[in-house]
């Protein structure tokens, strides 16, 4: 079993055409964390491209695992910039920057909206969560625009740390939006829940451990075969049909950036 488990996440990834990269950790216990990332093609196709078990979610581990993943053959597209979603963690952004040479990160919109949330009275819940239900739905980044000049308005008087919150992630806020790629592709490309849910199996599967020994390779085991489990129930992205746009507008983005 313990082969045939690790066998999938040894195996060669130079014929795999990544499009989008999503990178997220869950704690098993403390000062035990596991690291994923989880690979969508230009199909459409999600895949589980590796993971690291290590003490936290910390830059080293991810850089580890990124590295890893580059001598199993996985490379960085040469014609377009690479889509990385991300919950916020700045260990993980900055491995990604550290190990790719063109990504474009998305802030996990879901996570940001958590984040603010914990900052309001119970009382803003409801327009806050209407502004980001708006912002997923909107068609472009004027549209988007918009719509955050709104929500800066209604946070700007409310509570200074959910505005500093809101604030600390404008770089990487509208990333797929200034791509002005059909709405469709937001609900898989404007947050990390395509990972979520892989995690939310994997807890299934663990919630058996009585007791992590951080020093056998216990945990290594128990989140292969729980990672496995839960890629067997993968189906394609939804709003797949539109890949195409987001692939062209990805090309757009990177030719202008060679230019600049």
């Amino acid at each position: 079993m313990k082969n045939q488990s690790h066998e999938n996440y040894y195996k060669n990834l130079s014929g795999y055409n990544l499009l989008a990269l999503l990178i997220d950790a869950v704690v098993l216990s403390d000062g035990l964390t596991v690291t994923v990332a989880l690979g969508i093609n230009t199909e459409g196709e999600k895949r589980i491209l590796g993971y690291r078990v290590g003490s936290s979610e910390n830059q080293v581990v991810c850089e580890d695992l990124l590295t890893g993943l580059r001598h199993r053959g996985l490379k960085e597209p040469e014609t377009r910039s690479l889509l990385v979603l991300l919950d916020g963690s700045k260990a993980l952004r900055s491995a990604v920057i550290n190990c790719f040479t063109s990504p474009k990160i998305q802030r996990c919109l879901v996570h940001k909206e958590r984040n603010i949330k914990g900052y309001l009275p119970r009382k803003h819940w409801k327009g806050l969560a209407s502004y980001f239900r708006r912002i997923r739905k909107a068609q472009g980044e004027a549209s988007a625009l918009e719509i955050c000049e709104e929500l800066e308005s209604f946070l700007s008087n409310k509570n200074a740390q959910a505005f500093e919150s809101y604030k600390e992630a404008s770089a990487d806020f509208l990333t797929l939006h200034r791509l002005n790629v059909p709405n469709t592709l937001n609900v898989s490309f404007s947050s990390t829940n395509n990972i979520e849910n892989v995690f939310k199996n994997l807890r299934r599967h663990i919630g058996r451990v009585c007791r992590w020994r951080e020093q056998s390779s216990q945990a290594d085991l128990w989140v292969c075969s729980g990672l496995m489990l839960a890629e067997k129930g993968f189906r394609r992205i939804h709003g797949y049909q539109e890949i195409p746009a987001l692939i062209v507008a990805l090309e757009n983005d990177y030719q202008q950036e060679k230019i600049a």
